[in-house]
């Protein structure tokens, strides 16, 4: 009777450690829900990129690290990292900001389109980094394109050019 106890322990561990073994989260939902030039002259341009993190899962995720390349209009600008994690609770969302700054060199293909106010294609490519509770340490690729109108952009510059 003893070993049986025995084997039934053991079989109920490797049920359990399996089960958790094999829980692998859905990755975050990511979307770019603003994206403001905070500075702009002839040399650099700095920006805040707004991200909504949506978690779907039961679990709350913690957003250990992004890491980011932004391009405009087909034009690499500016790629980093997060600078501090963020917990997101089981089916809710999370806004995390990026600063995000541009070379000189690659903004001189912008300048044109930024001076005469056109919209601008976007696309935000990367990696985010998640753990938490019950989760290992998981890696889920980050991929959001659209196009930022013009009316945008004439508002985050508050209108004028430097």
């Amino acid at each position: 009777m003893l070993t049986l106890s025995r084997i039934f322990i053991v079989f109920f561990t490797l049920v359990l450690f399996s089960g958790c073994a094999g829980l692998r989260p859905e990755p975050p939902q990511v979307s770019l829900v603003g994206l403001q030039v905070q500075e702009l002259t002839l040399t650099h341009v700095n920006m805040r990129a707004d991200l909504r993190l949506f978690n779907p899962n039961r679990v709350a995720l913690n957003i250990q690290e992004v890491d980011y390349a932004l391009a405009l209009n087909g034009v690499r600008v500016s790629s980093g990292k997060s600078l501090s994690p963020v917990r997101v609770a089981g089916g809710k969302s999370a806004d995390i900001s990026l600063r995000i700054s541009g070379a000189y060199l690659s903004l001189l293909q912008l300048i044109g389109s930024l001076q005469r106010e056109e919209a601008l294609s976007y696309l935000l490519d990367g990696t985010v980094k998640v753990g938490g509770i019950g989760v290992r340490n998981l890696t889920f690729p980050l991929r959001e394109e659209g196009v930022i109108s013009a009316e945008v952009l004439r508002g985050a510059t508050g209108g004028q050019m430097r």
